[in-house]
């Protein structure tokens, strides 16, 4: 687990390399509701800026970060950190666009986290376990905030590019989560 200055360097790499870059995952959930237990951090940065992060990065931490490279970006075993890259889909590169500051952290607007949340929640390359904590986040984040605080034109939107007509799925689970029933995945 990074230490709370290690993460302040992971944060001045994506400064010097002049990177965008917002923390998704279970730290940006925590930041808007109730932090909970986890090792990782989870960032989306500019994907032109990835490799040179990762220098910066090694030049702090040593050469053997233990980089394992996997379709959506990079995950540096060594340290717990995953990077989503900005270009690999739609959705990370419109959460880079009007994150906001939280406490020295860029964070996703609650829109673009619940459908982040969203779109790990009905991956078919993820374990049941996390998915189920994904739901969990999304009922956390979008019951922190009154339905009028919510864009929900926005976050229909940013589903529908999850797949063709997730928007719809993605609707249903927000009305169960309204009416208090079972989530089921």
């Amino acid at each position: 687990m990074l230490t709370e200055q290690e993460v302040k360097v992971v944060i001045n790499a994506f400064k010097n390399a002049k990177a965008k870059w917002v923390v998704i995952g279970a730290h940006a959930v925590g930041a808007m509701t109730q932090p909970r237990a986890t090792t990782d951090y989870d960032f989306i940065v500019q994907g032109s800026k990835i490799r040179q992060v990762i220098k910066l990065l090694e030049q702090h931490f040593g050469h053997d970060l233990n980089v394992e490279y996997i379709d959506a970006g990079v995950r540096l075993r060594a340290i717990d950190i995953d990077i989503v890259s900005s270009s690999s889909h739609p959705i990370f590169q419109k959460t880079l666009d009007g994150s906001s500051k939280v406490e020295g952290w860029n964070i996703p607007s609650p829109e673009k986290l619940i459908v982040l949340k969203f779109m790990s929640a009905v991956s078919p390359w993820r374990g049941k376990r996390k998915r189920m904590q994904d739901v969990v986040d999304i009922q956390a984040v979008y019951t922190t905030f009154e339905p009028e605080e919510l864009d929900m034109e926005e976050m229909k939107e940013l589903a529908s590019l999850v797949y063709p007509r997730a928007e719809k799925e993605f609707v249903r689970l927000l009305r169960k989560i309204d009416r208090g029933e079972p989530i089921t995945l």
